[in-house]
């Protein structure tokens, strides 16, 4: 029996007296049993009760993939393609750095004390000269047209480009976390690599002359700095590769 508030107040006891007996009779067992309804369940107003209730609000659906913190991405380097992309542009700017460089040594060598003019300091580091560099870099021969001109030419040469490769080395570890820097040194060092390779051909040729004029020891003491020059380009190949590959996040 649905039983409500109003149910109960339309039965006014004074109508209940106006009926006759067994009208009022069946009323009153109405009221009995409106009575015993009410006490096994308590009134409610349907209406404003429902009305009044807030509106749930609309569970909200956790995504199904939650966002995945950025990858790290692997740039490969392509020393081959960066040193055929090199532009003569490139390789003249790097023709003034690396004569800026050669008079630089010229000047420390030229006045330092001869117990340690061998040692020039640069940058970042100091630069180791073989007794036959240094003599090459103090030398009042560089311009002649003559065999030792060309051998004191070549080994200064050397070891400019050495240093400039070993400068250009340490800027690039301290770019690491810089792609805009690291990517202005490496083209750099691709540059100094193609300058070596010409310097490779033109020592070469001065080692010959120098065999050739039977003055051999000219020819080791190129030879010498020959290998050093070789082992910097091949340390700039293997550290283009390697830190070519450091991340970035995408």
């Amino acid at each position: 029996m649905d039983v409500t508030v109003e149910h109960v107040a339309a039965l006014e006891e004074s109508e209940l007296l106006k009926i006759d007996y067994s009208s009022a009779l069946e009323k009153f067992r109405r009221v009995s049993k409106l009575k015993q309804a009410l006490e096994r369940r308590p009134p409610i107003r349907r209406t404003s009760y429902s009305s009044s209730l807030p509106t749930p609000a609309p569970a909200k659906r956790s995504p199904s993939v939650t966002a995945s913190p950025a990858r790290p991405q692997r740039r490969v380097v392509d020393v081959q393609a960066m040193r055929a992309a090199v532009s003569p542009q490139q390789i003249s700017t790097e023709e003034t750095k690396i004569r800026q460089v050669e008079e630089s040594i010229r000047i420390f060598v030229r006045v330092a004390d001869p117990k340690f003019r061998q040692v020039v300091p640069m940058r970042f580091f100091n630069l180791t000269l073989t007794p036959a560099e240094a003599e090459a870099c103090s030398a009042e021969y560089l311009e002649e047209k003559s065999p030792r001109g060309t051998v004191a030419r070549a080994l200064l040469r050397i070891v400019a480009v050495v240093a400039r490769m070993t400068t250009e080395l340490e800027e690039l570890k301290r770019a690491e976390n810089s792609p805009s820097l690291w990517k202005l040194h490496a083209d750099s060092l691709v540059t100094l690599l193609e300058v070596a390779t010409g310097l490779s051909e033109s020592a070469s040729r001065a080692v010959v002359e120098a065999r050739n004029s039977g003055n051999t020891a000219a020819a080791e003491t190129i030879q010498v700095s020959l290998q050093r020059l070789h082992h910097r380009c091949t340390l700039i190949a293997d550290t283009l590769a390697q830190t070519g590959s450091q991340t970035q996040t995408v």
